[in-house]
């Protein structure tokens, strides 16, 4: 608020008039007004003035003018002072720093006017004037802030085009610059040259000039190019026509920050990319390098790569025999064994489970190196392992696959995993403890196994499987006293294709019980067109016999057809014989107590335990063809077909041999004591229609 005294008058009587206005409240009720004689001395005052001052009236009346004031404060001037510029101006004017009466401070800002004449002769000053202590607390408490501000943060000013006028030396220090080294350049020298001439640059600098501030996180770089991420506002100025004269940078330094959170960050994608147990990369890293490679990110697209995956055989079987903490444990020694094995440049992973992973580079001239390395780890895995204070082994399969690079199609990292996975397959097929390596000839295996899963199916249904059979002779008088069914797929594109396919897809797929079924019936219907005293022999598989009430159903099919169960017998392999699930027992008992026969089939290929003949009581072993089929060139398989004859009449178990292909073999067996024989010298199997006479009169 402003005052001046022409607002009121004050003439010879003009005081007390101004007092008794200002009492009439026809004056502001903040002006503080006061009246000094000219030896300086309070004569009259306000009520607000006294108030201000922490007067009563009787108080104040009389007191000089110095004990109104703060007395040797720079600034502050004397009575004498003030009179003689109020004799010099008649509207000076001025901040007074007051002295309250409890010695406080307090700022009174307004006019004083030397006036005559004094109702006791002579002149008198009037002091008119506003409290402005909180005003001034408030802007010396916003001088402190924006010092304070200076002080704490990074400060640059800028002209309206970018030359750099002054900087702080928070901002020197954190930029690695002398002063003189910035005034009159550029800000642009603080980004990079590729973003100086970007529009985003350039409207940046212009929204400045336009009076518009700008603020954000910003990546600058400091005088030995190290890298600054700081917080900045940039500020315009106005001068005295409220148009923009300068740019006023504050910033306050983000780096440590910035390098911390990436560190967080940076562990956030190492523990994501990471096995928790081997501290190997885990699979979605494996994945994602496949697919890095694939595409030439990683080692260009000429790099040449080969991956291998490495699954551990037998782990289940200790883990559950020792705890999941000896399995971990045994983990974790196998990883660090493949990380021993393996190069510094080649990526391992844990893909979970026991399965690891290892992807290598291929230079010229390592075309052995992926089964160089793939039998180093065979060797090292299936080394001891000392775990809980017991001696542990596991194997291992694996499967490796090449990736060569070129410059064709980009591959697929779904399809190279695949390659991968193919191989592994196979290796776990062969036997386990070894490696296969993915190439055309798996390819083409795999596609061939493929097409008749795909096809398997129709097949069952439409009855595309049949079988053939082979005659059983008796060897004293060479008459064929039984057939073997055998089943057959004669495929439109494929040919040939071999129980030891289909059975082995219908086993996986779960299949085999149609089939079986399907089977068994053809095998009925035929053993119902032969004479009574021929049988039929049918295979059975392990998965076939866990079946709850497969013997019921094949008794109920034998009936259906009006078969005598004693011309049916029933064919298992030692690995049948060897599962002692109860639903297998249950079966075979079932079946051999409805007048089934049982048959134990390749006897001698497998564990051939003589608890299996005991345990079910079965009719007939057949020597398999391995043994019986070379007998005559062999001594030590005419040894074991020795033995196995003389194991069976030891228990009254008649014995077929399978595999006889000539005279000289079936003579030797009649001499020896076998009673059956069946191979090709007999006759190869054939289909149902061709079964004649002359086929069941063999002499």
């Amino acid at each position: 608020m402003s005052y001046a005294f022409s607002d009121f008058p004050v003439d010879g009587n003009g005081l007390a008039a101004a007092l008794d206005a200002f009492a009439s409240a026809s004056l502001p009720e903040t002006l503080a007004l006061a009246r000094f004689d000219a030896d300086g001395r309070l004569e009259e005052a306000s009520d607000h003035f006294l108030s201000l001052f922490g007067y009563q009236r009787e108080d104040a009346l009389d007191k000089p003018f110095a004990d109104f004031v703060m007395t040797g404060e720079s600034g502050n001037a004397d009575f004498a002072a003030i009179w003689a510029a109020a004799a010099e101006d008649e509207d000076a004017s001025g901040t007074i720093r007051g002295r309250r009466r409890d010695g406080g401070l307090i700022l009174l800002r307004g006019d004083y006017r030397l006036c005559e004449p004094h109702p006791s002769g002579g002149q008198y000053l009037i002091l008119a004037g506003f409290d402005v202590t909180a005003e001034s607390d408030a802007a010396a408490q916003s001088r402190n802030e924006i010092a304070a501000l200076r002080r704490t943060m990074m400060v640059a000013e800028f002209d309206l085009d970018g030359r750099i006028l002054t900087a702080n030396e928070n901002f020197l220090a954190a930029f690695g610059y002398e002063l003189s080294e910035l005034v009159g350049r550029y800000h642009a020298m603080f980004v990079s040259a590729a973003y100086a001439g970007t529009d985003e640059y350039r409207q940046f600098w212009s929204a400045l000039r336009h009076g518009r501030c700008q603020t954000s996180q910003l990546r600058r770089f400091g005088k030995d190019g190290r890298e600054l991420w700081i917080d900045a506002f940039y500020s315009p100025i106005p001068d005295a026509a409220g148009l923009p004269a300068k740019i006023v940078k504050y910033a306050l330094d983000r780096t440590l920050e910035r390098r911390v959170e990436q560190r967080r960050q940076d562990e956030v994608r190492y523990l994501a990319d990471r096995d928790a147990l081997t501290g190997l990369y885990n699979r979605a890293a494996f994945s994602r390098h496949l697919q890095e490679l694939a595409l030439g990110r990683v080692g260009g697209r000429d790099g040449a790569h080969a991956a291998l995956i490495v699954d551990l055989d037998g782990f289940r079987t200790i883990n559950d025999a020792y705890g999941h903490q000896a399995g971990d444990a045994l983990l974790w020694v196998v990883g660090q064994r493949i990380r021993s094995v393996v190069r510094d440049q080649d990526f391992i992973a844990r893909l979970g489970g026991d399965q690891f992973a290892v992807v290598v580079p291929l230079s010229p001239g390592d075309d052995d190196l992926p089964e160089q390395l793939a039998e180093r780890l065979l060797r090292e895995v299936a080394q001891p392992i000392d775990v809980q204070e017991e001696r542990l082994s596991v194997g291992a399969s694996i499967g490796v696959a090449l990736f060569a690079g070129g410059d064709g199609p980009e591959p697929a990292a779904e399809d190279w995993l695949a390659h991968v996975d193919s191989a592994l397959a196979e290796a776990k097929r062969s036997g386990r403890g070894t490696y296969r390596l993915f190439d055309q000839a798996l390819h083409a295996r795999i596609q061939r196994r493929q097409l008749i899963e795909r096809e398997l199916d129709g097949a069952i249904r439409q009855g595309d499987i049949i079988l053939h059979y082979q005659p059983i002779v008796r060897l004293s008088d060479e008459h064929v006293v039984a057939f073997e069914a055998l089943a057959r797929w004669s495929h439109p594109s494929l040919g040939a294709v071999s129980p030891d396919e289909f059975v082995t897809v219908a086993e996986k797929t779960g299949q085999i019980h149609a089939m079986g079924i399907a089977l068994m019936t053809q095998a009925l219907q035929f053993a119902a067109s032969l004479p009574a005293d021929i049988g039929v022999a049918v295979n059975l598989s392990p998965m076939q016999l866990r079946r709850d009430g497969l013997a019921a159903r094949v008794a109920d099919l034998a009936r259906l057809h009006g078969v005598d169960p004693r011309r049916i017998e029933i064919e298992i392999t030692e690995t049948a014989a060897l599962g002692k699930a109860p639903a297998v027992l249950a079966n075979l008992r079932a079946l051999k107590a409805a007048g089934f026969r049982l048959s134990l089939d390749d006897f001698g290929t497998g564990y051939s335990s003589l608890s299996h003949l005991l345990l079910l009581s079965f009719d007939r072993i057949k020597i398999d063809r391995s043994f019986a089929g070379r007998f005559l060139e062999s001594t030590e398989c005419a040894c074991i077909v020795d033995a196995v004859l003389g194991l069976a009449r030891a228990l009254g178990v008649c014995v077929i041999a399978e595999g006889i292909e000539t005279a000289d073999g079936a003579a030797r067996l009649r001499e020896m004591g076998c009673a059956y024989a069946q191979g090709y010298y007999y006759g190869r199997p054939i289909a149902p229609a061709e079964v004649d006479r002359t086929t069941l009169g063999v002499a």
